[in-house]
């Protein structure tokens, strides 16, 4: 991969492409939009992620690449790289990054990175390191501040928190959308058709953070339309262990979308899983659930 035109190349894992994310990317257009002709704004990250290689207990991703990917293009970014890490690439000394990898490959003339970045072998380059790298080499380097929300710095971590806990809406502040899972309508139990209350579910991920079993207030988008719906989170015994299951009741659907991909966005917990004594206990409680989800009538930008 060589790279002719000049570029802006923003660095970062970008998990969850939360806020902070998002500021790098908005100071990248800022920097684009000062050079004649305008500069493309790249978004460079590892995959698989450096943890995933270097960890014994990898984190789960907040993001898929595919989700990233979108959430991108969304913010106006159209050029993501994810840059093949291996034991290879690990052993790069900073420098050797920063000049075979952002100024020989990629051609970059401004670098954008967040204050707490570390890149090269055991992550000994910092954000001062990069700022002594761009005067050797001549290129700009823009240093974005972390962003705070009440005080905290908002991070993949806080947010994979909150998610484990639950906390739909404290993460969709942190996020600035929805939590969301994407993947594939598979075929399910079937109960739900059964009852009158047909499912879409959604395939198993077992890179992804999911939130804690029950049921949540949801918007199901499928075939680029969105539809407001509740989702049930639960597990499924498998022979390789434990899957985790996320069933969908889409509000006034009844199309076949078996083999579409599809994407759940999750803005509230509404209760937790119940055993029933039979279906119309069953029937009567997601009867509730539905009527108390129109009522309430989640709204933010996806």
């Amino acid at each position: 991969m060589q790279l002719k035109k000049s570029n802006i190349v923003v660095l970062g894992n970008f998990d969850g492409l939360h806020r902070g994310h998002q500021q790098l990317f908005e100071c990248a257009k800022v920097e684009a939009k000062k050079q004649t002709p305008e500069a493309e704004v790249i978004g460079l990250s590892f995959f698989p992620p450096p943890s995933w290689v270097l960890a014994q207990n990898p984190k789960q991703l907040l993001t898929s690449s595919e989700e990233k990917r979108d959430r991108l293009i969304q913010i106006g970014i159209n050029k993501f790289i994810e840059y093949p890490f291996n034991n290879i690439v690990a052993k790069m000394s900073p420098e050797e990054f920063f000049r075979g990898v952002l100024l020989e490959q990629l051609n970059a003339k401004t670098i954008v990175i967040g204050n707490n970045y570390y890149f090269g072998k055991n992550k000994v380059g910092n954000a001062s390191y990069m700022e002594q790298l761009g005067k050797k080499y001549n290129v700009n380097i823009c240093i974005v501040k972390d962003i705070k929300d009440n005080n905290t710095i908002i991070s993949s971590t806080q947010i994979r928190a909150l998610i484990a806990q639950g906390k739909m809406l404290e993460a969709q502040t942190l996020l600035g959308y929805p939590y969301m899972i994407t993947g594939e309508i598979v075929h399910g139990r079937a109960l739900g058709k059964t009852i009158g209350f047909p499912t879409a579910n959604i395939s198993a991920n077992l890179y992804k953070v999911y939130p804690p079993n029950g049921v949540y207030a949801t918007k199901f988008k499928v075939k680029n339309k969105l539809y407001t719906s509740i989702t049930n989170v639960g597990n499924n015994p498998t022979v390789k262990g434990v899957e985790k299951t996320v069933e969908t009741n889409i509000f006034n659907f009844n199309e076949n979308i078996y083999g579409e991909i599809a994407t759940v966005y999750f803005f509230d917990y509404l209760r937790p899983e119940k055993r029933f004594d039979g279906l119309d206990e069953l029937i009567k409680q997601i009867s509730i659930d539905k009527e108390k989800v129109k009522i309430l009538s989640y709204s933010s930008p996806l």
